[in-house]
Order: structure tokens, then sequence, then C-alpha cells
């Protein structure tokens, strides 16, 4: 958010902040009601407004959990999709029905052996799924950190590499949507899109600053990615690495990550940045099919996020792009201690 933005709505926030407070105060002192679950549930969340990778960690975990015959399902919100209540994602659902995000999950699991919903109030989506698949091992809340009408038997916390909590404050001064001693909730803490390269000194330093407690686990993960797709036809594609430039267009918190993994495959990038879960307009792509058109480079394609592709599939706006080499690039993460990450989740599962 605009720094004038965040000034003019200065006074709106301080209520904010006052309700974030007071709120936390009632489910401390148990007068709002945590409820607890006989079927696991794993709550994968952050303190800021977005950005750290609560997607591709909630598919690690599905398949992670898949991999050991589990039946697993994921519950989601629904981030700004245009219908309300509980509805079962399936194949042919967009984003304007259920989100970016659970597309994005749907697209990943793609015979359905992860049961993926969306549901702005958890406790009903999760009364619902138990209702309709009573045999399922485990709940996998996505983006359920402040959703304390739940209680998860595993609290996961993602924070940013280079954007960690503990540096950050609470909006509007900053992007944390509660108070950074919140993280006392968290059972595991994730450092995510961790640089390659991790020095003992540089994590015990994030050890002593994130304020790791005794009984709380503290992992590092880096973002993996694949193969490219062509946005139209979804068909796999090796990148070169001799492309004289880049079109990068992103509606995501953070495309740094993105922007240092492509400088490897050209000479030059040029960022098309737009707001978290934008919702793409037919002027938008022009603007950027009418740049590139006009951009004098030899060996030039457009590239996009993952994320983004789920809100251009299925549109009419994707015909725009027919004529071009467009890509996107799906992520995956990785543990810098797999091993022990894993064992952490099956233990509790167990």
């Amino acid at each position: 958010m605009k720094l004038y933005l965040r000034i003019l709505l200065f006074p709106f926030f301080m209520f904010y902040i006052v309700g974030v407070y007071f709120r936390n105060l009632l489910f401390d002192l148990g007068l709002l009601k945590e409820v607890p679950y006989n079927t696991k549930v794993i709550s994968i969340g952050n303190l800021s407004m977005g950005g750290t990778g609560k997607t591709p960690h909630t598919e690690y975990l599905a398949g992670l959990l898949l991999s050991q015959g589990k039946t697993v399902a994921i519950l989601s919100r629904g981030y700004k999709r245009k219908t309300k209540g509980f509805f079962v994602v399936e194949k042919h659902h967009t984003h304007i029905d259920v989100g970016d995000e659970p597309c994005q999950l749907r697209s990943k699991f793609q015979n359905d052996e992860v049961i993926i919903a969306v549901s702005e109030k958890r406790r009903v989506g999760i009364k619902k799924l138990l209702k309709i698949y009573p045999n399922i091992d485990i709940i996998l809340l996505d983006d359920a950190f402040q959703h304390r009408y739940v209680k998860p038997g595993l609290n996961i916390l993602l924070s940013d590499y280079y954007s960690p909590f503990w540096e950050d404050r609470i909006l509007p001064f900053g992007n944390l949507r509660e108070p950074k001693k919140s993280k006392k909730r968290a059972d595991i803490i994730v450092i995510t899109k961790s640089p390659i390269v991790l020095s003992p000194i540089i994590k015990k330093d994030i050890l002593v600053k994130a304020d790791i407690r005794q009984d709380q686990s503290l992992f590092f993960s880096k973002i993996v990615y694949k193969n490219w797709k062509t946005l139209v036809d979804n068909k796999d594609i090796v990148p070169k690495k001799s492309y004289t430039t880049i079109f990068l267009f992103t509606g995501i918190a953070n495309s740094y990550p993105l922007e240092f993994y492509l400088k490897q495959f050209c000479n030059d990038i040029v960022t098309f940045k737009y707001p978290d879960h934008h919702s793409y307009t037919e002027s938008d792509i022009l603007k950027i099919c009418t740049d590139f058109e006009n951009y004098l480079s030899s060996n030039k394609v457009i590239v996009t996020t993952e994320k983004d592709a789920m809100r251009l599939k299925h549109s009419e706006l994707l015909k725009l792009f027919e004529e071009f080499s467009v890509y996107y690039i799906p992520i995956g993460i990785k543990f810098y201690k797999n091993e022990e990450f894993n064992n952490l989740i099956l233990e509790y599962v167990k």
C-alpha cells in the first residue's frame, strides 16, 4: 500500500489495531472459544499481508501426506472470489468461483486425490467437509493463522527471508496483520524464500532475532522453479538461457525472487507489477502486448507467475496472447532439512 494511502487511512487503522489487540486478548482469556477437532488439523499462515508462499507450502504438505496414504483435504477462504459460502473445488471452477490459489492447488492435484474446498467461515467449512468426506485423515487450513475460532493441532507460521516479521510493524506503519508477539501461537516457524546458500551464522542470527522458544521449531525453505509452461495451451518447455529480453507481468505480493531467478535467462527484464490477486482487464493485457510488440529486441518472451496464470485461464483475455510467446512458471518448495521437517509433520499425524 502506498505511503499516502497509509497516512490518509491512519485513523481507520487505529481502530483496526485496537480491534486486533482486543480480539486476541479475548481468545487468550478464553472468552472467545477456539474449537479443537478430533480430525488432525494443520494451519499454514503468516503475520504479514501476504507474499510468504502459503500456497506452495500447503501443496508440499498435501503431497507429503498423500505419499503416506493419508486422505487429505485443503480448506481455503478463497480470497477475492465472487461467490460466498462453502464449495468443493472442481476442475471447471475459475478464480472468480473459488479464488486463484485454490485453482492453483486444484491444477496440481489433477486426479482429485486431494479434496480442496473454500469457505470464508472455517468452522463451517470443516463441519461440511467432515460430513461429505467422513474418512478425511487431515485438514490443511490455508492462510488461517488469524482464524482463531479453529484450534489447529499444529500451527505453522511462515515468514519471508527478505521481509521477516521481526523487522516489520503492524499496519499502517508496516505490513503485519497482527503484532509480532502473536508468533507465540506457532508450533513451527518457517523462513521462506531463503537463498540457495545459508550459512550456520545466518541461521543462528535468525534464531535469536525471531526469538524462537525451545518448544518451537525453526526451519528454512527455498523456492524451486520448475519447467516453464505455455500459458495458452499448457505445454511444458525447457527455457533457453539466451533470451534478449523477458517481459514479466505479476500480480503477487513480492516478485523479487522471480526477477532474480529470471536474470540467468536474459540480458534485460521489463516488469509490469500489479497488486496481489489483481484481476486483469483487457487494457492491462493490451498494454503488455503493445509494449512487447514495440520493444526492439531480437529474442523476447513474456513470462508470468503460476498464480497469475490461474486468473487468466478460462478467460477471454487469453485470446489476446495467442500470437505471442507467453509462459508461466510453476513453483514448489524444498526444505533445507527436508527429512527433519517431514518427520515432524508425520509424527504429528501419527
